[in-house]
């Protein structure tokens, strides 16, 4: 076990230590490359039941790699195994997080001891005059300089060294997120945000304003809320970088990103031809002069000259009437509304992730799924929390195989079996982050299941909730929707707190037909709950059905509900079965039996 525990680290370029302890406990080891002294690597091995393990390194105060490892491929562990990895690997994962408070801990005792004993940087320093600017309170050690990263309360998380050639990282267990260095004094009307160093001094320089450093494009967002809490009555320009040369433009989207969240402007610098490829503020100050710099920003900032409270825009009756909205298309006809949030919940092993794949393929194919139909191709993220790849990949293969339409939209899947440091939680903003460079050209998320997918607190706590509702307005303001799995509880109703139906667009509940056998396969009765904007025969009941034929294709058989009840009681009569049974063998009232009988009659089953 101890050696293909070892062999699972080599394969993932982690060196593993001379002596590895299958105790259940963390172990740290250095790592090679590393400062000696250090032990940025890690491993927790469990030895008793189902060989299990985890292993990875702490890299910048980051959480580092994180890599899973089982005795048997995780596809083949039967149910009992299945719950015990999980467990271990929740436990694993809290674990790793009491780490990594020890780490930013030692960091930040580290950094003020370093911070302390560092001398004020020379103007004549290398990389100050390569780049044209001053020091502006950074200091030096053993020739890099020392830049410090404070939240917004002032304690030192941590720095980030520069070497005299550029080079630059970070000091073990610097928690970055939301940290920033600070220059220009407290902030009078305006504060400037930027990704590094360098172009904060540059914009200072060209500016004379306060001036907030990230250090890069994804801390922008964290560090631009957290100044909007500080100073809410202040005007933020965020300063992207023009990643042009980069696919994406990941400086100017973050940046832009940051800029809309707290209702601040965005300056993009732009450059004349030249045979370098520049980016930032620093650049253009270096390449077209602090004039220039200066004229850029102003121009950006001159937009609104008055601070006002992000996020509000308040219009009065005549103009709400005069405005003109475009028209709310439906995904899938009638039910998944353009910027819509819905819910589907059901029992466990009634066909979820069969009905949760056929909506996704449909919308991004622009085929039809049961009695919906997709006007267009949109395109879909599916997150999927609990299925095994090859579970997955069979269902998505079979759907494509029996489908006449290929996606023509993007089509992106996330699944547990691919993630190296396990499945996202959408009630982290830390983990909602994450989503984001995959968000471009998508109409649809798929969140399949509430679950699995959204790990805070207790279910039925509506405040745990609420950050999964913040993220999924988030998504219908940037113009997206969002298609919630849930399981039911015992009372046939969406398991845990109420509140999450508040802002729903709509809710169907997936119940077992009355007459339901395992032999059946996916087979459910669909009903909205809640349907906003729709009504009348679209929202009537039905059944479906899954059947696949001899050659592995698939098609859904689907039957209105009084119909079908109707059918099944007809066929209980002609078997003898009393009318007093029926009710209780199709989970239905007296009354039902009576209403389906006289249907029945109607439809010429029973004389």
């Amino acid at each position: 076990m101890i050696e293909h525990f070892r062999e699972a680290m080599d394969a993932a370029g982690i060196s593993p230590p001379p002596e590895i302890h299958a105790d259940g406990a963390r172990h740290r080891f250095h790592v090679p490359g590393d400062s000696p002294g250090k032990k940025n690597g890690w491993y927790i091995l469990y030895p008793d039941g189902l060989p299990a393990g985890v292993f990875g390194t702490w890299k910048e105060g980051g959480p580092g790699d994180w890599h899973n490892w089982t005795a048997k491929p995780e596809n083949t562990l039967s149910p009992a195994e299945k719950a015990a990895y999980r467990a271990r690997m929740e436990a694993a994962r809290a674990e790793r997080d009491r780490m990594q408070a020890e780490i930013q801990a030692e960091a930040r005792k580290r950094a003020a001891e370093i911070w302390k004993a560092a001398e004020p940087a020379p103007a004549d320093h290398p990389y100050l005059f390569k780049k044209g600017i001053e020091s502006h309170g950074v200091r030096m050690s053993k020739g890099s300089l020392v830049v410090p990263l404070r939240d917004c309360d002032g304690t030192l998380q941590g720095l980030q060294f520069i070497t005299p050639d550029g080079g630059k990282k970070y000091l073990t267990g610097t928690r970055k997120a939301g940290a920033y260095f600070a220059m220009g004094g407290r902030p009078a009307g305006v504060l400037y945000l930027c990704e590094g160093f360098a172009t904060g001094a540059s914009i200072h320089q060209a500016t004379g304003g306060a001036v907030a450093v990230a250090f890069d494009a994804g801390n922008l967002r964290p560090v631009a809320e957290a100044l909007r809490d500080k100073f809410p009555g202040l005007r933020i320009v965020v300063c992207a970088d023009n990643d042009q040369w980069t696919e994406g433009n990941p400086g100017a989207s973050k940046a832009r990103e940051a800029a809309e969240v707290v209702g601040g402007l965005l300056a993009l610098p732009t450059f004349q031809e030249t045979t370098e490829h520049p980016t930032d503020f620093n650049d253009l100050h270096r390449l077209e002069g602090l004039e220039e710099a200066r004229r850029q920003i102003e121009l950006a900032a001159r937009e609104d000259v008055t601070p006002k409270p992000a996020r509000l825009k308040v219009v009065d009756i005549v103009e709400l009437l005069s405005l003109q909205f475009p028209p709310r298309e439906n995904l899938l006809s009638p039910w998944l509304p353009q910027q819509g949030l819905c819910m589907v919940f059901a029992p466990r092993g009634i066909g979820k992730t069969h009905f949760s794949l056929g909506v996704s393929y449909a919308v991004a194919s622009g085929g039809t799924f049961l009695n919906w139909t997709a006007s267009r191709p949109r395109g879909v993220l599916f997150l999927d929390g609990e299925m095994p790849g090859v579970v997955l990949q069979e269902r998505m293969a079979r759907i494509a195989t029996s489908s006449d339409k290929e996606p023509a939209a993007p089509l992106r899947i996330i699944t547990p079996d691919l993630q190296p440091r396990g499945m996202i939680n959408l009630s982290d903003p830390v983990d909602q982050a994450a989503l984001d460079p995959f968000l471009d050209g998508i109409d649809l998320i798929v969140v399949d299941n509430l679950s699995t997918l959204c790990r805070s607190g207790k279910e039925a706590e509506g405040e745990s909730w609420l950050p999964v509702q913040q993220w999924a307005l988030q998504q219908r303001a940037a113009g997206r929707s969002v298609l919630f799995i849930h399981h039911s509880g015992k009372n046939g109703e969406q398991r845990g707190t109420s509140r999450r139906e508040d802002v729903l667009d709509t809710v169907i509940a997936l119940r077992r037909p009355g007459d339901y056998t395992p032999d059946r396969g996916a087979s459910f009765e669909v009903h909205f709950e809640k349907a906003r904007g729709i009504y009348g025969e679209e929202t009537k009941p039905f059944e479906a059905t899954l059947i696949t034929d001899s050659d592995g294709r698939q098609t859904w058989a689907m039957k209105e509900l009084e119909a079908s009840t109707a059918e099944k009681v007809a066929r209980l009569m002609a078997e003898g079965v009393p009318q007093a049974e029926i009710g209780e063998m199709l989970g239905i009232t007296k009354g039902a039996v009576s209403k389906a009988k006289k249907r029945a009659q109607e439809m010429g089953l029973l004389i």
